[in-house]
């Protein structure tokens, strides 16, 4: 790849089998460049390229992913502390013959173990060289719409009346339940699979509902009027 003038390459990947030849020196450059987390992968699934921004977004450096199968980078978490394979691997679809550039989102983990979404394209290219298939992934991180969306969903949903008190949607139950269990925002988050903010947001629509002021007071309303 062409050195900048100063002899400084920004967000410098680490490759394998020259893909600067595979895939021409401008389309590496612009992958190197991209805001979007990158990498490109071989026929068998293996990570030629790997950008600076994907390692920032999953904090895999490029040494630790060259050479590894994707499908076992981009694996799916259940929420259930369960990884599996991503059933949409572009990889997987090139082998099997479908064609066409899809989209999906796929709950994965980072290097650190959080929890994130992340919404990813493929783009099949060929080999100039050998005509062997190319993939290359886009990715970008879709968390905070994710948690948005389902925080919108739990608040539209239609609660059952207790005691006469003001309904909690399921997740305010839950997260009722586990104030009660003793856990603070950053465990709470963790066993929710979901972030610290949100798990706020749900304890501030909580304490108006029961009409207290504090998680204190929201546990012992709950377990006074059976909500917990």
């Amino acid at each position: 790849m062409r050195q900048p003038e100063n002899g400084v390459r920004k967000q410098s990947p680490l490759f394998l089998k020259r893909p600067t030849a595979s895939l021409g020196e401008p389309l590496v450059e612009a992958l190197c460049a991209a805001a979007d987390g990158s990498f490109v992968s071989d026929e068998q699934g293996s990570i030629l390229l790997w950008n600076g921004a994907a390692e920032a977004l999953l904090g895999y450096p490029a040494s630790d992913v060259l050479g590894r199968r994707c499908c076992t980078l981009l694996c799916h978490d259940d929420g259930n502390d369960r990884m599996t394979t991503s059933p949409a691997c572009a990889s997987r679809r090139e082998r099997n013959g479908v064609s066409g550039t899809p989209s999906f989102d796929v709950r994965t983990r980072t290097k650190a173990g959080l929890s994130v979404w992340l919404n990813v394209s493929v783009l099949s290219i060929a080999d100039p060289r050998t005509g062997a298939p190319l993939v290359v992934h886009l990715f970008r991180d879709v968390t905070f719409a994710k948690e948005q969306l389902a925080l919108a969903h739990e608040s539209l949903a239609v609660a059952v009346p207790d005691n006469g008190v003001k309904t909690l949607t399921r997740r305010e139950r839950e997260v009722l339940q586990l104030m009660g269990d003793g856990l603070n925002t950053t465990a709470m988050a963790r066993r929710l699979n979901v972030s610290r903010a949100t798990v706020r947001n749900h304890v501030q629509n909580i304490l108006p509902k029961l009409e207290v002021h504090s998680r204190l007071e929201a546990v012992a309303h709950g377990r006074r009027h059976r909500l917990i």
